[in-house]
Order: structure tokens, then sequence, then C-alpha cells
């Protein structure tokens, strides 16, 4: 019979999948209003990032941001567009972290995804079909020859456009509106898992400057 210990730390056993914590998890992470704030090297603690529940998953992904004001160089097309590819590459900044995620709110972004790309692939069938309505010889269950391809066409850009926009959407799970040398800013964090850090010190930002 093992005997009791009772200078040993209690333990307690973790959920079903659930990751194991490491005691430096959290170190360099504060809230700063809406906003996660964490330092590159630091690892976020093993709850879910959306719901504050037992985290079972880690996705790395990597995070970047840029100067709003370069969304402008758009409305001069082509031109512009050009020179927003150029300064993307040169302004961007990036950061990888890894993102826990409990196994419910995994497996809801990746129906999320799915459904969205199934849209994706359906509007691009749609505008196909559209494009070679005469050629396939199809019944005129749409009225005139003239109407159809327009209506299909026009459908299936519609559904492809917003079907990849929705995936991209889906797949970022969180968003980060500032990132610099230090630190890196998170957006679409839960308000639990954001209720649970300490307030960005006002010496860092001292620091920093």
């Amino acid at each position: 019979m093992q005997e009791h210990n009772p200078y040993m730390a209690p333990s307690s056993p973790l959920l079903p999948g659930e990751l194991s914590g490491d005691p430096d998890e959290g170190r360099g992470v504060w809230r700063d209003g809406p906003c996660l704030v964490m330092s590159r090297y630091a690892t976020l603690p093993s709850r879910c990032i959306k719901c504050n529940q037992p985290a079972t998953n880690r996705l790395t992904r990597k995070v970047s941001t840029h100067h709003p004001g370069l969304f402008l160089l758009w409305l001069v097309a082509p031109l512009g567009l050009l020179v927003y590819l150029v300064l993307l590459f040169i302004e961007r900044r990036s950061a990888t972290i890894a993102i826990p995620l409990c196994q419910g709110h995994r497996d809801r972004r990746s129906r999320a995804v799915a459904i969205s790309w199934c849209l994706s692939g359906l509007g691009l069938a749609t505008l196909l079909i559209g494009m070679g309505y005469e050629t396939l010889e199809l019944p005129m269950w749409m009225g005139d020859e003239v109407a159809a391809p327009i209506i299909l066409s026009v459908s299936g850009i519609t559904m492809l456009v917003f079907g990849v926009i929705s995936a991209l959407s889906s797949a970022r799970i969180v968003s980060a509106p500032q990132i610099d040398k230090k630190y890196v800013w998170l957006k679409k964090v839960g308000p639990g898992y954001l209720a649970s850090f300490p307030e960005v010190p006002h010496a860092r930002d001292d620091e920093d400057e």
C-alpha cells in the first residue's frame, strides 16, 4: 500500500483529451480593453480561447497585419493593386501563435469551413453551366435562352465569392489588429478567456517607446 505524502502538491485528473498544463503558460499575457496582448514568446493557457473551457487542441496559425490605409490603394486599379501588393510585402508584420481550442469549437470551425468551400464549389459549377448553357443544350426551364445563362452566371459568381469570403473568415480564429517586435494584439477572443488575464501594465508601453 502506497503511503500518502503530505508534502506532495495536489493533482487533479485531466479530462479526456485535455491538454496538460505548463507552469509557464499564461506568462506574458494580458488584456487591453477588447484585445488580448501577448509576448511573441508566450504560451497561451490550455483553455479554449473562445469559451474558456479545457482545451484539447492547439492550432498553430500565422497572424499578420499592416497599416489599414493600404486598403485605399484598391480604389486605384490596376496600378493601385500592384502598389498594394508591393507595400504589403514590405510593411506586413506577422507572428506565429499556437491557439488553444476545445473539441467543440474546433469541430464547429471545421464544419463552417467545409460548408463554405462546398458553397464555393457549387457556385463555380453554376457559373460554368451558365457560361456553357447553349453548348450543353439544357431545357429552357428558366425562360428564354438569353435570360437563363445570365441568371446562372450571376448566381454562380455570387455563391463563389460569398463562399470564398466565408471560408476565409471561418478559418481565421483570431485577428491581429497590431503586431510589433515584442508583442501581438489579438481580437475575437472569448470574454471569459480575456477576463482571466490581468490588465496590461502601462509601464510596458512606456518601455517600448
